[in-house]
């Protein structure tokens, strides 16, 4: 999964396939791309990732108990590097329309 993490407002948010995503103050912009697997990005944003294969068994965990219940639902994220040939920043600060 691809998030966008806008450097100017904090805030994080997904991407979409039939719409450009935006942050809460508009600088930062995104988009999946039809594959839904390239995207591309636009603004002061840093690109993030979580891999969908520890997020599911996380979420099939979350309602478990026990003393180390916390690590049982724990999930991996990640920066993703700027030269990722998935997630392509484009242009300077122009968002994504």
């Amino acid at each position: 999964m691809k998030l966008l993490f806008c450097q100017s407002c904090n805030d994080i948010f997904r991407l979409w396939s039939d719409q450009p995503s935006r942050c809460r103050c508009g600088a930062s912009s995104g988009m999946y791309q039809p594959n839904c697997v390239h995207a591309s990005y636009s603004g002061p944003a840093v690109p993030l990732g979580i891999s969908n294969g520890t997020f599911q068994s996380a979420l099939e965990r979350k309602d478990s108990g026990g003393p180390y219940a916390f690590y049982e639902r724990e999930f991996k994220a990640f920066v993703i590097e700027k030269d990722c040939p998935t997630f392509v920043h484009i242009g300077g600060d122009e968002t994504i329309d």
